[in-house]
């Protein structure tokens, strides 16, 4: 998903965005990095879980969303034009990237103020600015309950209950 994310946003915007905390070769500036600073947030609430039936069979499906934060930088040669990178990225969350995003699954929770993560090194400084994006996915999974011989378990529909509360009988 971070793969799809990062070449739409340079499709849409024409600004390169590589992985943080690599040890390739940097492309010249300027350029973004994208940290997938906190893979996975449980949302509030509980899984939905609930039986569903396809062509293979009865089986049970599991759907819970959660978030996740990307942390995005923009290096630039200027201070100026690692502000105008950074805010164009940042755009691209609630405008051209909101159908994308949408084709996945996803949706911005949050979208972080472009904050000065400009650093000096050595001799020189290191123009950069950025924000972070707190997003919410969902995790589907659908599996077969399998006894502990290995077989898989069948589930019956129960259409009506009879129920006998102290004595009265209720349908």
């Amino acid at each position: 998903m971070i793969e799809i994310i990062r070449k739409q946003i340079y499709k849409d915007t024409s600004v390169l965005v590589i992985p943080s905390n690599t040890t390739a070769k940097l492309p010249p500036l300027p350029y973004a990095s994208i940290n997938d600073t906190s893979p996975h947030i449980k949302d509030v609430g509980q899984a939905d879980i609930h039986i569903v039936e396809d062509a293979e069979g009865v089986k049970k499906r599991r759907s819970e969303s959660y978030k996740f934060v990307f942390s995005i930088s923009v290096y630039a040669t200027t201070d100026a034009e690692a502000i105008r990178l950074a805010k164009a990225v940042r755009s691209w969350f609630f405008l051209a990237g909101e159908t994308h995003l949408e084709d996945m699954n996803i949706v911005v929770t949050n979208l972080g103020n472009v904050e000065n993560r400009t650093i000096y090194l050595v001799d020189s400084y290191e123009y950069r600015h950025g924000f972070d994006v707190q997003l919410r996915g969902s995790d589907d999974q659908t599996f077969n309950r399998v006894h502990q011989d290995g077989t898989n378990v069948h589930y019956d529909w129960i259409e009506t209950v009879e129920l006998e509360f102290e004595g009265v009988n209720v349908e």
